[in-house]
């Protein structure tokens, strides 16, 4: 089989459109971490405790990348791996759009990053 024989199989398989769309939201909501700062600026610190304040996010999203993938590959089990942390997502990015208290729309950002990483590192 060529190269060209196996893109055009790819191409016809629906899982590889299912996939490509669930990456594509998945990959759309992770925006979010390349405007972190600013929207964490939005919270009313100064610049330097607002550079604090965006590295917690990270760490927790290293952690729960690493938690949630030793779990999925030790019970060998993919899907509520996946779709948990993005509920988490959709619940975050509510509470961080619906509110103005400070202390739930942080816990809501370092929720973000941290929840569509661990489902995307699953899936892929």
């Amino acid at each position: 089989m060529t190269a060209w024989q196996g893109l055009k199989l790819a191409i016809q398989d629906p899982k590889t459109w299912l996939l490509l769309a669930t990456l594509y939201c998945i990959f759309v909501s992770a925006g979010v971490t390349n405007f972190l700062p600013p929207v964490v600026a939005t919270l009313g610190y100064s610049r330097t405790i607002t550079f604090v304040l965006t590295a917690p996010p990270f760490i927790l999203c290293c952690l729960t990348m690493l938690i949630n993938g030793f779990h999925s590959d030790h019970k060998e089990e993919r899907y509520f791996h996946i779709v948990g942390p993005l509920c988490v997502t959709l619940v975050a990015n509510i509470i961080t759009v619906s509110t103005l208290n400070v202390t739930a729309r942080y816990t809501a950002m370092m929720l973000m990053p941290a929840s569509f990483y661990a489902g995307s590192t699953v899936l892929l």
